[in-house]
């Protein structure tokens, strides 16, 4: 063929539009797919954001609470009462209902494990809570499909 007949040529034939309608078509499937696995991650990665946020925002507040605490009055692995102030606060584990309550109302859901520990003022573990210095803080939980771990202490500073 020469250059003239190739310019005379009309259209494409039957199967090159074929061909290339299957092309395009594989194109399209596999950007949408692309882009259908790019929002699911989006979304997994913004609901694991948003529950490891508040989980760490409700034990800041926990640990802050404790920090400024006059004396811790009551402490288990699971539960502590203390003075703030002139409130009393408790938080305690519902491991039947997977929730730590505030003072009797639900303060974090879908916790797995919640485990408190008692230090004096060398570090060691003591169940004296008159010598309590340190309270150590371990949180697990879920959130939909997403699984949180928060460990942290505070240190009573009106103990100083």
């Amino acid at each position: 063929m020469n250059l003239k007949q190739l310019l005379r040529r009309d259209g494409f034939t039957l199967i090159e539009m074929t061909i290339a309608l299957a092309c395009f078509s594989l194109i399209v499937v596999l950007m949408g797919n692309l882009f259908a696995e790019s929002f699911s991650t989006t979304h997994t990665v913004a609901n694991q954001n948003m529950a490891n946020y508040s989980a760490q925002e409700a034990v800041e507040r926990m640990v802050d609470e404790i920090r400024g605490c006059n004396g811790i009055t009551t402490g288990t692995a699971t539960g502590v009462t203390f003075t703030l102030g002139t409130s009393t606060i408790t938080y305690a584990y519902d491991a039947a209902h997977q929730k730590v309550l505030r003072n009797n109302s639900v303060y974090i859901t879908g916790i797995t494990s919640f485990a408190l520990t008692y230090h004096d003022v060398t570090g060691a573990v003591t169940a004296v809570m008159g010598n309590v210095f340190t309270v150590g803080i371990a949180v697990t939980g879920t959130k939909g499909p997403v699984h949180i771990d928060i460990s942290t202490s505070a240190q009573c500073r009106n103990k100083l």
